[in-house]
């Protein structure tokens, strides 16, 4: 299995050891610590990109991210062959790699993803999730990669 993990998060050895021991028990999901939510408009036909805040007031999601996750390695094979816009929209905006790979494993898979409630302390502060339209352009990924 794969670690996914940005380096600025800080865990604690129990709780790496509980999200790695449940992935152990699901290894063709991904098992993680940051969940988001993307819900679907029907009337609208619009998805909308949901922050951490609301997966963690409400326990709802659907996506893990991979800045803290594991998986199986046969799904860094798989994004690699994601189609060639796609893999060129996450470079030049430097953006949803995570979402794509949580959308891979998710088509493949067939299974939810799995949030494992921790304490993680992010000591980044200033970052792409800061700006004013990340929001927006995460829901554009979603959209624009049907995957």
């Amino acid at each position: 299995g794969i670690f996914s993990v940005d380096d600025d998060l800080v865990f604690h050895c129990e709780d790496l050891t509980l999200a790695f021991d449940t992935w152990r028990s699901s290894r063709m999901t991904i098992v993680g610590f940051s969940p988001r939510l993307v819900t679907y408009d029907k009337t609208k036909g619009l998805y909308t990109y949901h922050p951490g805040t609301l997966s963690a007031w409400f326990g709802a999601y659907n996506i893990i991210l991979t800045k803290a996750a594991f998986f199986d390695k046969k799904y860094l094979s798989l994004y690699w062959k994601l189609p060639q816009t796609v893999l060129d929209h996450i470079d030049s905006n430097r953006n949803c790699e995570d979402i794509a790979m949580s959308m891979v494993v998710a088509k493949e898979s067939n299974m939810p993803p799995v949030w494992v409630n921790a304490k993680v302390k992010d000591l980044g502060k200033i970052g792409i999730s800061s700006g004013g339209d990340h929001i927006s352009s995460r829901t554009y990924c979603i959209e624009y990669f049907e995957l």
